[in-house]
């Protein structure tokens, strides 16, 4: 099932219009963005959400200290034949090109479902890495970027977890975030801009116009990015400069994001519910 249905509905209803301020007043230009959100008394089934992810046919997988669930638009549902990770703490998500789903874990396991079952893929600690896992991104050679909490980036690559960021020269004291392109390339975001990964060094990637710090970046289509300033306020910028104003909570928690198939935006938080733009 696809969120289709429910994004025409968004941007129909009077009820999700969502005003910005003058001061991010959007150009005429660039259609105005509506948002709705959800809450437990939305039907969101946690009021926390670490994670979040979309699968090949639509549906939005959320990760939340009960287990995973997985939205259609309409319906919040808990998957059936995964009982072993409701006790789990699962902190990031990512969808695989292999119909797969790849969780990371706050003790740092790496784990992966699939049509055969839930499968342990090895920790973060093999590499010498500590930490939560913070993301994830799967690049075109589906190798696996993971980030920790503790800053650090390491990769899975079969059955072999690496160290990346340790060799990543004039970097060591950044904390790192990755994002994965419409065509699978793997971007860093650090303090200081955005960076794609080449060996033993990060090299300049497109700049966007908004500077950093990001609370979050998200990728669409054609080109379209996604920024989220860091304050009290989440601005939420695409390239064409349209700038709205979200209340969250400014904790410094982790955002996590997903672009549809219609190229809206999805973030969740975990103290803020899931939103739709």
């Amino acid at each position: 099932m696809s969120l289709r249905p429910l994004i025409a509905l968004l941007f129909a209803s009077a009820g999700s219009l969502f005003s910005a301020p003058s001061s991010h007043a959007a150009p005429a230009s660039v259609p105005p963005l509506r948002i709705r959100s959800w809450g437990t008394e939305q039907g969101l089934p946690h009021p926390r959400i670490t994670a979040i992810a979309q699968s090949n046919d639509g549906l939005l997988w959320l990760a939340t200290p009960r287990g995973l669930v997985h939205f259609d638009g309409l319906t919040f549902r808990t998957p059936l034949g995964h009982a072993s990770l409701v006790n789990r703490s699962i902190t990031a998500l990512e969808h695989s090109q292999r119909h797969q789903l790849w969780i990371g874990t706050a003790d740092g396991s790496i784990l992966a479902i699939d049509h055969s079952g839930l499968h342990n893929m090895g920790s973060v600690s093999s590499a010498s890495i500590h930490g939560s896992i913070t993301q994830l991104a799967e690049d075109a050679q589906g190798k696996l970027w993971i980030a920790t909490s503790t800053g650090q980036v390491a990769s899975l690559s079969g059955s072999s977890c690496l160290p990346e960021s340790i060799a990543w020269t004039g970097t060591k004291d950044s904390r790192f975030s990755l994002h994965s392109t419409p065509d699978h390339s793997v971007v860093i975001g650090s303090e200081s801009g955005l960076w794609k990964p080449n060996q033993q060094r990060l090299l300049p990637w497109a700049q966007p116009s908004l500077p950093p710090p990001w609370r979050f970046v998200a990728h669409g289509s054609g080109g379209q990015l996604w920024l989220g300033r860091a304050g009290h306020d989440l601005a939420i910028r695409n390239h064409a400069a349209a700038s709205f104003s979200l209340n969250l909570p400014d904790d410094n928690s982790p955002i996590s994001s997903a672009v549809d198939l219609d190229g809206s935006l999805w973030l969740t938080t975990p103290t803020g519910g899931l939103h739709c733009f």
